[in-house]
């Protein structure tokens, strides 16, 4: 079996051959480096390839997430919300049941219909738009 990646690395091992020593020297911190953004790299392109993943919709881009100086409790609150995990949208799956559906509209119950879709929140949504344009830049 011949493996595409094995063959490029041969011929680029081979041309390097030729190539003259020189005595150039440079920092181990930048050989680091490029380790670091080559695997980044790789681990990006695994990762598009995983777009039903609910956790590729909180993250696409792999690599540090930005750090709100949020303690434990707040971090993990504020990920399952983005996720939509929820005792009281999930709960249904441990219990063995059907999903749970919204009492006002009939949809299924999820943090998405409760946060963006629901009539019964959407006077709730309004107001929290109106306050949040109209504080904007003042903190």
């Amino acid at each position: 079996m011949v493996i595409r990646g094995n063959e490029d690395a041969d011929i680029a091992a081979k041309a390097g051959l030729d190539v003259a020593i020189t005595n150039m020297r440079f920092p181990v911190s930048d050989l680091l480096t490029c380790g670091n953004q080559l695997c980044v790299k790789e681990w990006q392109q695994l990762w598009n390839q995983c777009t039903s993943n609910k956790l590729y919709s909180v993250q696409p881009v792999v690599g540090r997430s930005v750090s709100f100086s949020l303690g434990r409790y707040d971090s993990v609150l504020i990920n399952r919300l983005r996720i939509g995990h929820t005792r009281l949208t999930n709960s249904y799956l441990l219990k063995g049941e059907s999903q749970t559906v919204c009492e006002a509209c009939h949809s299924p119950l999820t943090v998405k219909h409760i946060l963006v879709d629901c009539t019964r929140y959407s006077a709730a949504r309004q107001i929290i738009i109106f306050w949040s344009g109209h504080t904007q830049g003042r903190f």
